[in-house]
């Protein structure tokens, strides 16, 4: 019988997903310098991020989003999510991922 992760992915709580994302990022996604969690309010649109190189945000990154939605995820919802990155990267707090 195949494994249900959806189910136990669905469970898991806003801090639990970002660290199972940063978990998931370091083992399955080898490369990395270093994955960081940003959580909470000031997080410009980062949960978790993973950095190419020692430069991290002034080089190549990979940002993760851990949002759960009880249903289909809203377009405007999503334009929202990537237009923080955006706005962020444009202020000159970072490059774009």
């Amino acid at each position: 019988m195949a494994a249900t992760y959806d189910r136990q992915l669905l469970a898991l709580t806003a801090t639990d997903l970002e660290k199972f994302v940063r978990d998931w990022a370091l083992e399955k996604k080898a490369g990395y310098f270093k994955v960081e969690v940003f959580s909470g309010s000031g997080d410009r649109g980062r949960d978790v991020v993973g950095f190419v190189d020692q430069t991290l945000h002034e080089g190549g990154w990979d940002n993760f989003q851990c949002k759960q939605y009880g249903k289909t995820l809203p377009t405007a919802s999503a334009f929202h999510e990537i237009g923080k990155i955006l706005y962020y990267a444009s202020l000159g707090e970072f490059t774009p991922p």
